[in-house]
């Protein structure tokens, strides 16, 4: 039984203008996509990079970002429709509109697929942190009820069950994990393998669903027999064993160069 309860019923439109709903929501992504620009800006700035480079670059990020979300989230939650928005697929949305990237516009700058992917997963972990937030306005993704002390009661979901925040959960860790990982780039980012940053983040993101969502609310299940796992659980599997795969790949040719 929780004893520590906030009752929760935060109206999700901010505002409206000409008649057109504002929510909280919607201002919170678009916090995600300066706080990205801004952030590509100061790469930029740091590692010499033209603005003929970087803006091409975020205006594909966004696209890849954008339409893999939507497409994500009916492929991999069968929704059958274009609403909602998948975490998992905006990544690999990223992660291919990255790597055309790299192999045009990237190859003839001498900037690689890995070298883009260690600034640019710093930012996206940040940029994940608006974006929970956001969930936690609309009061979605809720958590399983609270077996600790602390819960929220999400009255806009209809029941009077103190849950898990696990929206702030995920927001709490992915702003600490983000800013280690920029505080890596930053004081290591010349000495560290290209590629470490990038797979040790995936890694480290892959790990943090994984677990969270053992305190969240399953939209949809994949049965293994004996023993269930969420969707989101299912798919942190490849996302880890590719970050592990780039990671140990960036130390396999930093030893080779040696």
């Amino acid at each position: 039984m929780s004893f520590f309860t906030i009752d929760w019923g935060l109206d999700p439109v901010a505002f409206s203008i000409a008649g057109e709903d504002i929510r909280w929501y919607s201002l919170l992504f678009v916090c995600s996509i300066l706080w990205g620009w801004f952030f590509a800006r100061w790469v930029a700035r740091r590692e010499g990079v033209g603005s003929e480079v970087y803006v091409p670059l975020i205006f594909w990020v966004l696209v890849g970002f954008y339409l893999g979300g939507k497409l994500g989230n009916r492929l991999f939650y069968s929704t059958g429709s274009f609403g909602g928005f998948s975490s998992f697929g905006a990544a690999i949305g990223i992660f291919l509109a990255i790597w055309v990237f790299s192999m045009t516009t990237g190859r003839r700058h001498g900037i690689s697929f890995l070298w883009l992917m260690d600034r640019f997963m710093p930012c996206g972990i940040i940029a994940c942190v608006p974006v929970r937030i956001g969930n936690f306005c609309n009061s979605e993704l809720v958590g399983t009820p609270a077996s600790l002390p602390w819960g929220v009661i999400f009255e806009r979901t209809g029941d009077m069950l103190a849950r898990h925040p696990v929206q702030l959960y995920e927001a709490a860790v992915f702003l600490l994990m983000g800013i280690l990982m920029i505080w890596l780039y930053k004081k290591r980012g010349n000495s560290l393998p290209t590629g470490f940053i990038a797979g040790l983040s995936m890694m480290a993101v892959a790990l943090v669903r994984f677990l969270t969502e053992f305190v969240k609310e399953s939209t949809r299940n994949v049965d293994f027999g004996q023993f269930s796992l969420h969707t989101a659980q299912v798919l942190c599997i490849p996302l880890f064993l590719f970050g592990a795969g780039i990671l140990l790949h960036s130390v396999r040719l930093k030893r080779e160069m040696k």
